[in-house]
């Protein structure tokens, strides 16, 4: 009796020890799966700052070339200006040349 009680045990023992072992092989499998998850993530993630790194230089890029039309811009208004002024004085100085032509013209007559 003692004997089948001992088999029983190992029987049991040994079902035991065998969904033990398939339980560890499902919980490799699951760590391997995370493990590649991990390395996939960090690939990501790797790539993303990648891209976020480019977008900056962009951007930094694109502030430069809005500062520099900026000062373009600047100049050119105050080229505008100037060559008004310019306009004014030439517009200034023909009138009086005009004014000094009709005062000829009326003394000639």
């Amino acid at each position: 009796k003692e004997l089948v009680q001992l088999k029983i045990e190992k029987d049991e023992a040994a079902e035991k020890s065998t969904l033990l072992q398939k339980e560890s092989a499902q919980l490799k499998v699951e760590k391997d799966d995370s493990e590649e998850n991990v390395a996939q993530l960090q690939i990501e993630k790797d790539e993303a700052e990648e891209k976020a790194t480019l977008l900056l230089n962009e951007l930094v890029q694109l502030q430069i070339e809005k500062d520099e039309a900026a000062e373009n811009s600047t100049l050119l208004q105050k080229e505008s200006a100037q060559l008004e002024v310019e306009k004014d004085e030439a517009e200034e100085k023909v009138t009086h040349l005009l004014k000094e032509l009709v005062q000829l013209q009326i003394e000639k007559d």
